[in-house]
């Protein structure tokens, strides 16, 4: 959608102590994407805003000083770029995609002890795309940009931009205001665009915030695209769960016999858009579910005093007295603490309404679970191929072609044991007696212990709605599991799964290898695998080893090393060596031999020999 991006650059000189009246100044301004400079972050830093995704780039030495930030809407579909970080320069950048050009930008912070050259700039403007918006606290004057004077430094940044043909946008007035009175306000912070329609843009400065430096806000009209809203297909709080019941035992045909796999999957997905279409028809439209943004009640109020400490903070300005600026101070501070007295009676009266229980949804635990520090943004991947994957779609293209690599069957062996495992696996014998039906009764009662909550599959359907479905529908999931086990066929559709990579701790993240994946699988599939699991522990139980612990009841880790504990004492109380090997395979289930583990299961019921 086209509209005016609002985008602002600001030297925070410390972002931590003014996070309260930055997210106010976002709120009240209806800012799209903030480029912060000096923030004086350190990698234990964290800083969260409503409705706000924060990117940072620290300095190079971990220490609380420099830094830049990039705060962009989350609404706004964005990727975020390599960050830049040296001592002379700091900079974050982050790319938008319309339907025409792709526009990067970037925060920028040039600290004023260092000697920066022409190609320190080029090297640094080499890096953003061929249209972008880096705006910060360059701590450069000269007269093209609008300062007082011109200097050695500035005229190597001045440089750079003719060479390169950059254009400097600044509101033309001073951005940076020294406590110090024999110093002379001058302009610092500004913007510098490539390929950059000057028509499409306007700079205005401003005089909020408390920091000893000014924002400046650049108005700019262009196509935003924004995000897509997560799916789901239907609300908690607002579905009519007897309208939802009475579509599903209206559309569900219990009638249709299942005679092949071809019409078990389709009976499979006859059964999803049933649901689907329940859902869709109980769920009222134009309504989402959650918690309301967080706004303050007394916004009306917060803009009248802002108004006034402008005023204030523009007298200040005019006149340059001390005691303009400590009228200019306590009212900011009472601002400040009024801000504060709302943000801590919007907590309180949020808290006072959380509860524990189903009723509510569990609350308490989301609100418990957002107190969590947020996972850290995938930075571009190296795909390989002497470049970089930045946007989503070529981040999933390059995870898609290592896991491509790394799931890979293992080749067939041509060993005289590979042969008469084959053969064994060909004939007719059976590893145990047929399955017995499954009855309504028990699809209900492992129903009833699916967790609610837990991220469903591609399909959208998670345990709420199998819960929530009439006789009729859990019905017709007994036909369908009684048909997978006549035929022996799990489904296809219960195979597709959606794949998140989480980032392993302690591993670069600009490399693949670095992610461990996690799948997302239809729960109906997993329902069924359950009340497999169920006939098939009692022959598990006669094939695994009591000192197997992996993925069984009652069976953890404590467990495990008491017995090992045990193990040590009884040897050191009988005067013996005791010796441990721990092996730690690398990818162990990714190189599993199916044949061999079916061949092992097989045997092990019929207690077959098999000399090797």
């Amino acid at each position: 959608m086209t509209r005016n991006l609002r985008v602002v650059t600001w030297n925070a000189n410390g972002l931590t102590e003014r996070r309260q009246e930055l997210e106010t100044f976002l709120l009240i301004e209806n800012i799209d994407i903030a480029l912060i400079s000096e923030t004086r972050f350190t990698p234990k830093t964290h800083i969260t805003l409503k409705n706000y995704t924060i990117y940072t780039t620290n300095h190079p030495t971990g220490n609380n000083h420099g830094g830049t930030a990039v705060i962009i809407k989350t609404s706004i579909k964005h990727y975020v770029l390599a960050e830049y970080r040296i001592e002379k320069i700091q900079a974050t950048s982050i790319a938008l995609q319309d339907n025409k050009f792709e526009t990067v930008f970037a925060a920028v912070y040039c600290p004023p002890k260092h000697t920066i050259t022409a190609q320190d700039y080029k090297d640094y403007f080499s890096t953003l795309s061929n249209r972008f918006i880096s705006g910060g606290d360059w701590n450069s004057k000269h007269l093209h940009w609008g300062s007082r004077l011109t200097n050695t430094r500035e005229r190597q940044l001045f440089k750079s931009t003719q060479e390169m043909k950059l254009e400097c946008l600044s509101g033309g007035e001073p951005t940076y205001w020294p406590t110090d009175r024999n110093k002379i306000p001058d302009l610092l912070d500004f913007f510098i665009t490539k390929n950059i329609d000057s028509n499409y843009i306007t700079v205005d400065s401003c005089i909020d915030l408390t920091s000893d430096h000014t924002p400046v806000i650049l108005n700019m009209n262009t196509t935003v695209t924004l995000v897509n809203p997560l799916l789901k297909i239907y609300n908690s709080r607002t579905t009519n769960w007897e309208t939802f019941k009475f579509v599903i035992t209206t559309e569900t045909n219990l009638k249709n016999k299942i005679g092949s796999k071809e019409e078990l999957e389709d009976e499979i997905e006859k059964l999803n858009k049933t649901i689907h279409k329940a859902s869709n028809i109980a769920t009222p439209k134009g309504r989402n579910e959650g918690y309301p943004p967080k706004h303050y009640s007394n916004l009306k109020d917060i803009k009248q005093k802002n108004q006034k400490r402008r005023k204030l903070r523009k007298i200040w300005h005019t006149t340059g007295y001390p005691s303009d600026k400590a009228a200019f101070n306590k009212f900011s501070d009472e601002l400040k603490q009024y801000i504060n007295t709302l943000e801590n009676d919007n907590i309180h009266r949020m808290l006072s309404n959380l509860d524990p229980t189903k009723e509510t949804n569990y609350s308490l635990w989301k609100v418990t679970k957002n107190l969590k520090r947020p996972k850290p943004h995938i930075p571009p991947i190296d795909n390989n191929k002497g470049g970089w994957a930045r946007t989503d779609l070529e981040k999933a293209i390059t995870f898609a072609e290592h896991l491509f690599t790394v799931f890979q069957p293992l080749t067939e062996g041509c060993h005289e044991h590979d042969i008469k495992i084959r053969e064994y696996l060909g004939t007719a014998n059976q590893m145990c007696m047929p399955l017995k039906n499954i009855s309504p009764k028990e699809v209900f009662e492992e129903m009833k212990l699916l967790q609610e909550g837990k991220a469903p599959g591609y399909d959208q359907i998670d345990a709420t709605l199998l819960k929530k479905l009439p006789f009729k529908g859990i019905m017709k999931l007994v036909h369908i599991f009684n048909a997978c086990i006549r035929f022996e066929h799990l489904p296809g559709q219960w195979k597709i799964a959606q794949v998140i990579m989480i980032a392993k701790p302690g591993k670069p993240p600009q490399k693949a290898s670095s992610y461990r994946p996690i799948s997302l699988l239809p729960v109906i599939g997993k329902l069924f695998e359950r009340i497999l699991l169920n006939r098939m522990k009692e022959h598990l139980s006669t094939v695994l080893p009591n000192h197997q612990f992996g993925f069984r009841e009652k069976h953890g880790t404590v467990e495990q090393v008491h017995r090992i504990v045990d193990i040590i004492s009884r040897s050191l109380e009988n005067k013996l060596y005791c010796s441990a090997v721990f092996l730690d395979i690398s990818q162990a289930f990714d190189k599993v031999w199916h044949e061999g583990l079916i061949f092992k299961l097989k045997r092990c019921y019929h207690t077959v020999f098999l000399p090797y």
